[in-house]
């Protein structure tokens, strides 16, 4: 017999699993009355004693005292507290993270698991699966946190549970019966080519102008662009490397060339119009290095992005400017990272394959720009479309029901001009075939001499 510990309505049960005299796996489920907060352990006491008390439901020859002795715990790990683990585990990976990332890690995450565990901090050996679903059921429900952010923190609690396992400190993983966390579909703001063109009328004359539109032109990330250096830009061979971020950690100014996924590292052609803009970029930095002096900040000489007098333009910065932009001039909002999901929707409608667009914007895995843009390519159902009405032709007459009329998308000029010019090469195939059958039937090698005769045929 086995059980565990569940949690409904908020109070503990016990959940027996077991083999009854015939064979037959059954279950039985028993309230302890005791509410979910602060009594775990005590929870935990009764479960053993109904594992004791309903072993006849199994064997009917049971005898109490013939229960097997219980293995007694490790003494030297005994007394390891669950939120001491925690903290333990993240630091000893601090290096293996960005400066960013342990932060989270190790200060906010923490404060959120001080309230759920911080009023008992139970023992590690007694954190059961039930626990880690009952903290994310916490997250969700009190908190109202996504899918998408509870995975992040299941990214501590998974492997440090693992680490605890490893090292025999727990005798089993309870994260290893833990049900799969579902991200839900993230729904982005996309600013399509109109909307685009009022952000740039808008952004005239604005000192935050050229940077927002960088980012628009290129989609790359904030830390990307804010990190990008002269050094990596190649005016000879049109080239731009974005190979180096920028991003700010408790007020401090982290600057890496440890991209986020090494897929992250790329080097993108140099958009014209974006080239005139780096050069006049150039020239407005150097003609504030003479205005200045002394007094010009040449700590961040090599970036491209930086205010008149020489200092690194932060991110908030950039943020907060965009967002003012957008709201003085009446703009539909989008955070400035739905720039990045802009051009990209911009690029799909256009014609730009799925795998180009993952390459241009530095995603790890193609699914991910799939999932993210995959229904927005409309284009290729039209093409889908087109290929099967080609394939399967129909000569039967078509009754149009008027009262069922549908509106159908409108096929732009450039498909329409593409389907033309891939059906005049399809008859020029046709006829070529039909002038070689001639040829040879009529023994020529030249389609001169089929000229000759086909022409000599028509003066006769």
């Amino acid at each position: 017999m086995t059980g565990k510990l569940s949690i409904k309505n908020g109070v503990w049960h016990v959940v027996l699993y077991y083999k009854n005299h015939e064979g037959q796996h059954r279950q039985k489920c028993l309230t302890t009355g005791l509410k979910e907060r602060g009594n775990k352990k005590a929870a935990l006491n009764i479960l053993n004693e109904k594992l004791i008390e309903y072993a006849y439901l199994e064997n009917e020859n049971y005898q109490p005292e013939a229960i097997a002795p219980k293995i007694e715990d490790n003494k030297e790990n005994s007394d390891i507290r669950w939120l001491d683990w925690l903290k333990a585990y993240v630091d000893s990976i601090k290096d293996e993270l960005s400066p960013f990332v342990y932060k989270l890690y190790s200060k906010t995450y923490p404060i959120v698991f001080n309230e759920f565990w911080g009023e008992t901090n139970p023992y590690l050996k007694d954190i059961t699966t039930e626990d880690i679903v009952a903290f994310y059921d916490y997250l969700k429900i009190e908190r109202k946190i996504k899918n998408v952010t509870i995975k992040h923190y299941s990214n501590v609690l998974r492997p440090a549970l693992r680490r605890a396992y490893k090292e025999k400190i727990i005798k089993e993983n309870p994260y290893d019966f833990v049900p799969t966390i579902k991200k839900e579909k993230a729904v982005h703001n996309f600013y399509d080519q109109e909307d685009m063109e009022k952000l740039f009328a808008a952004l005239k004359g604005h000192k935050m102008e050229f940077p927002l539109r960088m980012l628009a032109y290129y989609g790359l990330r904030r830390s990307e662009l804010l990190g990008l250096k002269w050094s990596a830009i190649d005016f000879t061979n049109k080239t731009i490397e974005i190979n180096h971020k920028v991003l700010v950690v408790d007020r401090e100014i982290y600057r890496s060339d440890k991209m986020k996924t090494q897929t992250s590292l790329r080097t993108l052609p140099l958009i014209p119009q974006m080239e005139q803009e780096l050069l006049n970029q150039k020239a407005y930095i150097e003609r504030n290095i003479d205005y200045f002096g002394t007094a010009y900040n040449f700590t961040y000489k090599d970036y491209v992005f930086v205010h008149e007098n020489g200092d690194l333009i932060l991110p908030d910065c950039l943020t907060h400017n965009f967002a003012k932009i957008l709201k003085r001039n009446g703009l539909k909002y989008i955070r400035l990272h739905d720039l990045r999901h802009s051009c990209a929707s911009i690029m799909l409608k256009n014609g730009v394959q799925m795998k180009q667009i993952q390459e241009w914007l530095g995603h790890a895995n193609f699914s991910t720009t799939a999932d993210v843009y995959s229904h927005l390519d409309y284009s290729s159902k039209i093409d889908s479309a087109q290929k099967i009405a080609g394939a399967l032709k129909y000569d039967g007459d078509v009754e149009i029901d008027t009262d069922r009329v549908e509106v159908r998308p409108v096929i732009s000029e450039e498909l329409l001009k593409k389907e033309k010019e891939r059906q005049m090469e399809e008859d020029l195939n046709e006829e070529l075939k039909t002038l070689k059958s001639q040829m040879k039937a009529l023994g020529f090698t030249k389609l001169s001499e089929l000229f000759l005769y086909l022409e000599s045929k028509t003066e006769d």
